[in-house]
């Protein structure tokens, strides 16, 4: 029993990481290689 609550627990925990680090690339990562990606195809 104790291990499904940890299982659900690492679940919901690297969930929660996963959201973080998208709304993270969104943010910045995404810019920067938009960015890049312009640059080159303009050419």
């Amino acid at each position: 029993m104790k291990k499904e609550t940890e299982r659900n627990t690492t679940a919901t925990r690297s969930s929660r990481i996963e959201a973080w680090l998208w709304k993270l690339y969104e943010k910045t990562l995404k810019v920067i290689v938009d960015a890049i990606l312009d640059r080159l195809w303009s050419k």
